[in-house]
This record gives structure tokens, C-alpha cells and sequence, in this order.
């Protein structure tokens, strides 16, 4: 991340230091990895994810378009999947349990839906900063999973 743009490295060092050192004491106090990690990983983990969901778009489309609300997205999508992915279910639950009940932590989150069991895990941030359902992008063929294109 040290080779982004200053206004790029402020905004997402401001949002690891908001939410990340919570979040991981959190989880290795609370929750059950599915296999032993120590924190550096889960701290790459998480770099390399924005490295390359931002790379993914002209940085300069990126500054203008969605602005922050862009890389807040796509920093919790980041920070969801560096420690969602070592978890089962019932604790990545319990892990967005935390993330929208902590009074200080502000992370931009899918919306909850109350009429589907959809948890933040089944959401992605669109190349346009809009989130969106995965189901939106997966649709069932003759019983095989195609994915569509965007």
C-alpha cells in the first residue's frame, strides 16, 4: 500500500486503525479459526484483497467517481474476507454480529435484509462502488453455476 497515492494511504490507514486491531482481538478471542494464522497473514490477507480491487479500476476513475465511499466499500469487503474466510458460518455471523453493533466502529456494510438469510459474505462491491447481492451475478443454468457477465 506504500506505493498508492497519499489521499489513497491516509483514508486506508485511517480505516484499518479504526477497525481492524478491534476487530482481530475480537475474533481470536471469540471466534474459531479454521486453521492456525498468525495476525501478519490476516494483515496481508487483507492488503493484497484492496490491492487488488483497487488495481482493478483506473485510479484516477476511482478518485473521481465513488471517491471515498468507494474505498470504504471496498475496505470492508477487504476486511470481511481477510478474517471471514478462515471462519465457518455460525462465526462469520457472529463476526457481522460485532461489526454493525460496536459503537466505534463505522464500516459502509451491505445492507441487512430481514426477508432472506443473507449475510454480508453474499454481497460484493461492483467496479462502480455500488454493493450488490452475489445472486445478482450467479444465476442457476441446466443445475451448473454460471457466472454473468457485469
Amino acid at each position: 500500500m506504500n506505493t498508492r497515492p497519499a489521499f489513497e494511504r491516509a483514508l486506508i490507514t485511517d480505516l484499518f486503525e479504526s477497525s481492524f486491531p478491534q476487530l482481530l482481538c475480537f475474533a481470536v478471542q471469540n471466534l474459531t479459526f479454521r486453521m492456525d494464522v498468525l495476525e501478519a497473514f490476516v494483515v496481508r490477507q487483507a492488503c493484497d484483497l484492496l490491492q487488488g480491487l483497487i488495481a482493478a479500476r483506473d485510479d484516477r476513475d476511482l478518485g473521481r467517481s465513488g471517491g471515498c465511499d468507494h474505498y470504504r466499500r471496498l475496505y470492508a469487503f477487504a476486511l470481511m474476507w481477510s478474517v471471514g474466510a478462515l471462519l465457518e458460518h455460525e462465526d462469520r455471523v457472529k463476526m457481522e454480529e460485532f461489526l454493525r453493533n460496536h459503537d466505534a466502529i463505522q464500516l459502509d456494510l451491505p445492507p441487512q435484509s430481514s426477508s432472506t438469510e443473507s449475510t454480508m459474505f453474499d454481497y460484493m462491491v461492483e467496479s462502480n462502488g455500488k454493493i450488490s447481492s452475489v445472486t445478482v451475478f450467479v444465476c442457476n443454468t441446466n443445475s451448473k453455476y454460471t457466472v454473468q457477465s457485469m
